[in-house]
């Protein structure tokens, strides 16, 4: 058998790090968002479509100055704009860029919409972009901010890896729990998502919510969301993309998953109704 391919060959390029892939992709979404094409941006700020394509793709980083221009193309115009851009191009060589700043949620929000195909593994809560209606409620209203704002899912393939005890804890209590996990089937069901049930595994500190995104170019980039969201690539990630990889080889298939997943939203349904029954007894 021949074995398999490395995930970090010896000597291979480590391609761009991640601070320049975050910048890059934040770029992109501002333009999108005025919407621009990059000839028009290019005409905007006098540089070729051809340069702000390397940049949007983390290939090459802007300079201050055109980093202050671009900005101002794009609509940005205050000092707290410009110095947190600043602050990301300032790490832009980095493989491991962490921070918390003011626009975090859009710079992962960013990354997540450039990718081709995202791989989700948590073996400690909800991730924020599946979150159901029920969970959003909750989170919202009791938790106290302890867990991650809820994001868009990313309109790419989602794959997600979820631990087996992860379906076993009662997130916002039995019917919320029971809600979450039938959306999940639900969107497994329609094709949008992928659910793999893995048994308990080790991960690297600080690595119980991850985030594996494939992004255009042959290029991955793994984000760490527990605490202060983390961004790695290369050989900066190997322990990342290593939990990833052992997940993908010990989870259930698919179709054993999802009848994983359905037992536990029974499980969660039933208990929910007798809570109720004894809630309504205790009133009479």
């Amino acid at each position: 058998m021949t074995a398999p391919a490395p995930l970090f060959p010896p000597g291979r390029d480590e391609g761009p790090p991640a601070g320049a892939l975050v910048l890059g992709a934040y770029l992109r979404a501002l333009r999108r968002r005025v919407g621009l094409s990059l000839r028009q941006a290019s005409l905007r700020i006098h540089r070729s479509a051809a340069m702000l394509s390397r940049y949007e793709m983390g290939i090459c980083t802007p300079t201050e100055q055109c980093l202050y221009v671009l900005l101002r193309a794009y609509g940005l115009s205050t000092r707290e704009d410009f110095e947190e851009a600043r602050c990301v191009r300032r790490h832009a060589q980095d493989h491991v860029y962490r921070d918390a700043g003011g626009w975090l949620r859009g710079r992962v929000e960013a990354v997540e919409a450039t990718a081709l195909s995202s791989t989700v593994f948590t073996c400690s809560t909800i991730p924020p972009t599946l979150y159901s209606r029920a969970f959003t409620a909750y989170r919202a209203q009791a938790d106290g901010g302890l867990l991650p704002p809820p994001r868009p899912r990313p309109c790419c393939p989602v794959t997600l890896f979820v631990e087996e005890l992860v379906l076993g804890r009662p997130y916002g209590g039995p019917a919320v729990m029971a809600a979450q996990l039938r959306y999940w089937a639900d969107l497994s069901d329609s094709g949008d998502l992928e659910i793999r049930v893995m048994p308990p595994v080790d991960v690297p500190p600080q690595a119980g919510l991850l985030s594996e995104l494939e992004l255009p170019g042959n290029r991955r980039i793994w984000i760490d969301e527990d605490w202060i969201p983390a961004f790695s690539t290369g050989t900066a990630a190997r322990s990342r993309a290593e939990a990833v990889q052992r997940a993908r080889e010990t989870a259930l298939s698919a179709d054993s998953s999802l009848n994983v997943l359905h037992d536990a939203a029974e499980h969660w349904a039933t208990a929910a109704a007798a809570s109720s029954t004894r809630s309504t007894a205790c009133t009479r």
